[in-house]
């Protein structure tokens, strides 16, 4: 039995503006297009409010087959 690694560029933002030290982490999974950081700016989003409102580290995520996030060549 033989194991095969790979590794893809993923794209990510993330927003530490509320982040408290230990308040929960939020993640964003882009949906079918082009991740912006625009969805982590304070008052932008629903999870934003949330992520003000319980002192927490957010992250958006970039579907891997668009944007910048391709797996293949």
């Amino acid at each position: 039995m033989s194991l095969i690694f790979f590794f893809i560029m993923q794209r990510f933002f993330v927003n530490n503006v509320y982040f408290q030290g230990d308040g929960p982490v939020f993640l964003f999974i882009g949906g079918e297009g082009t991740a912006s950081p625009l969805w982590l700016q304070p008052g932008y989003s629903m999870m934003m409010e949330w992520a003000a409102k319980y002192g927490a580290l957010t992250f958006e995520l970039e579907h891997r087959y668009y944007g910048q996030s391709q797996p293949t060549p």
